[in-house]
């Protein structure tokens, strides 16, 4: 780079222009010739092969001269020949054969003749063997026909021969390739390569034999299922081989094998399989039962086990189990009896006890007691609910003995189960539920529950029985005591009470059983009782007001109310509700007086009046226990007449004649 910057610094411009011109001139004329040379090559190519559809062969100076060249550039025709599709030159390099034609000369020769002589047709189409073998196969497998190299070097059609050697393959599962080929005549390894062309699954073993790989894999598998084993003199005789050639076949299937007591040899893949088989179908393999029917070692048996990678644990029985038989095993125990002894278990199975209580340790559904025992937790809940469906009670003596749990753990899995309970003064624990339903049982059949009889019967303290009972949600009224009084007691005592003396004290009641007023109340109500309330807080029962009032009818023949409700100190209003629904059709309710009067006694006093002709009011009043005022509003209603104040006399209307 330098020298050619100091170069350009030294030369004149002019010269550095001519310079450059000339080397562009020289370029692009060289580019012309090419670029002649490339379009007269192609157009000689276009020319050949237009020509050599026709003419089987055509020398270079015949080209030429079909070109018009004067002069025969041998070197540009070779070129052109080269690149032509149609044509191929011969081994003298002085003319071009056409491709065409003699592939289509040898498709007749196929097809007519079914022989090709190839050194004939060599000498006249002036190409080598090795090009003329190369055409006649080709030719062959587009037509789908099987030619074979005879011995002589000539080509043979074999129409039937893939035929019967399938038919052959099938039947004895092997080719005689050198028999074949001594009886058609022809080269042994062409005939091979022309079998293994046809894409079969073959094994050749070099012998001149061809196996048929399925029958040869399947023939040695039955050999091995019947034997236990593959001896190589029977099983040479068997495919009509030497033991070296079993011993090729072997490796040629890459079965690695292992050799028995008495030399024979066993596949390895055949013994993977059996163990693998036992391994999935019962998860245990007794290795001297199994080495001993093999006729191998155990140890090698071992090996073939450890090149698994499945975990495998070998026991001091002599057997391998797999950590699935194992874990399946350990359930089952648990299954039984719901709970394991690792140590007991290792030692019937053989194993270390750490893999019993490793598989133990990673269910989380097992729990390890003091006594180095695992417990189903499933189990023993389910054993619990037993206990507490019997008994209520769960005892920690029981637990301990039989599960090997303290009470401190007894009590953490209660917790865990989501079981409530309450320990007991002996130190069992007492089911909340069972307690709650036993109570609701007693409060059912009508017994009234004290905390001190709950506190005895189950054993617990009063403050906790009085919990219970609170707790319980059952048709009872508690006490402030803590006792359960069943509603129906209630509402029994008080019906009676009723029906005894008419009326109830609701806080002396309460106050009696120790209860709420507002209970009381609600008892009276849902027991369908209708009552009336006193000024003084009293209830009376309606059905006994009715009866006074019916008692005072019957008497006097009218009922003053008023009189009664004062008498009884209830309210006027209240006492004409509860009793104008039991008026009966021969009563009648004077509104305005607050009186209930019998409609005979309504006539015995019109009777009266007409009789006498007026009616004292304050005697009237006196005598039949009303008021002056109610009196004297019930002679206006029911009498004709008028009101003399200074007699204090009703005097009657005598009727018109």
């Amino acid at each position: 780079m330098a020298q050619n910057a100091l170069l350009l610094q030294f030369l004149p411009p002019n010269q550095l222009l001519a310079m450059l011109l000339g080397v562009g001139m020289a370029i692009l004329v060289g580019g012309l010739v090419v670029g002649w040379s490339v379009r007269e090559r192609r157009r000689i190519t276009r020319l050949l092969d237009e020509l050599l559809l026709e003419t089987p062969i055509i020398t270079l100076t015949e080209i030429a001269n079909k070109l018009g060249m004067k002069r025969v550039d041998h070197g540009l025709i070779m070129r052109a020949a080269k690149g032509s599709r149609n044509g191929v030159l011969d081994f003298t390099r002085t003319a071009v054969v056409s491709i065409p034609l003699l592939r289509a000369r040898l498709r007749r020769l196929l097809h007519d003749e079914s022989v090709i002589h190839t050194l004939t047709e060599c000498d006249y189409w002036g190409i080598p063997e090795s090009l003329m073998g190369t055409f006649i196969e080709s030719v062959a497998q587009e037509e789908g026909l099987d030619v074979i190299l005879t011995t002589d070097g000539n080509y043979v059609v074999v129409p039937e021969l893939k035929e019967r050697m399938r038919d052959v393959l099938d039947l004895q599962g092997r080719i005689e390739a050198l028999s074949e080929a001594q009886r058609l005549g022809v080269d042994p390894d062409a005939l091979i390569h022309l079998v293994t062309g046809w894409g079969w699954d073959l094994v050749d073993i070099g012998s001149g034999t061809l196996y048929s790989a399925s029958w040869l894999r399947l023939t040695l598998e039955r050999m091995v299922a019947r034997d236990g084993a593959i001896d190589l003199q029977s099983a040479a005789e068997r495919i009509g081989a030497t033991p070296a050639d079993v011993e090729r076949i072997l490796r040629y299937f890459d079965w690695p094998v292992l050799k028995t007591h008495d030399g024979r040899l066993l596949p390895l893949h055949l013994v993977e399989e059996r163990l693998a088989e036992l391994l999935e179908t019962k998860g245990v393999v007794d290795l001297r039962a199994e080495a001993d029917r093999m006729g191998i070692k155990s140890s090698e048996l071992m090996k073939v086990l450890r090149r698994r990678r499945r975990q495998l644990v070998e026991s001091d029985h002599g057997e391998v189990f797999t950590l699935d038989y194992i874990r399946k095993r350990i359930y089952d125990d648990v299954a039984l009896q719901g709970w394991i002894d690792p140590r007991q278990e290792a030692k019937a199975l053989g194993v270390s006890r750490h893999i019993i209580e490793q598989i133990l340790g990673q269910d989380k559904s097992f729990r390890r007691t003091g006594d180095k025992r695992y417990i189903s937790l499933r189990r023993f809940r389910s054993w619990l609910l037993e206990e507490i469906k019997h008994e209520g009670l769960i005892r920690t003596a029981r637990v301990e003995k039989e599960w090997g749990l303290s009470g401190v753990d007894l009590a953490l899995l209660l917790k865990q189960f989501g079981l409530k309970t309450t320990p007991t003064r002996d130190g069992n624990y007492l089911s909340l539920a069972w307690a709650r339903h036993r109570i609701r049982q007693m409060v059912e059949s009508g017994r009234v529950v004290t905390p001190s009889e709950i506190a005895k019967k189950f054993s617990v303290e009063e403050g906790i029985a009085a919990a219970l009972i609170a707790s319980v949600e059952a048709d009872a009224l508690q006490t402030r005591d803590g006792s359960l009084v069943p509603e129906s007691v209630v509402r029994r005592q008080l019906r009676k009470r009723l029906d005894e003396k008419g009326v109830v004290d609701p806080e002396e009641y309460a106050k009696e059983l120790g209860i709420d007023v507002s209970d009381v109340i609600r008892a009276l109500q849902s027991a369908g009782l209708e009552c009336v309330e006193t000024r003084d807080g009293r209830l009376f029962s309606v059905v006994t007001l009715v009866s006074l009032v019916r008692r005072t009818l019957g008497k006097h023949g009218v009922c003053d109310l008023r009189l009664l409700a004062d008498r009884l100190h209830l309210s006027t209003d209240e006492l004409v509700r509860a009793v104008h629904s039991h008026i009966q059709d021969r009563e009648e309710l004077v509104g305005p007086v607050e009186c209930i009067v019998d409609l005979s006694w309504v006539e015995r006093v019109q009777r009266t009046a007409r009789e006498s002709g007026r009616i004292q009011v304050s005697e009237f009043a006196r005598r039949h226990r009303i008021r002056r005022r109610a009196a004297l509003g019930l002679l206006r209603r029911y009498v004709r007449g008028a009101y003399i104040s200074s007699l204090d006399s009703y005097v009657a209307l005598r009727p018109e004649r």
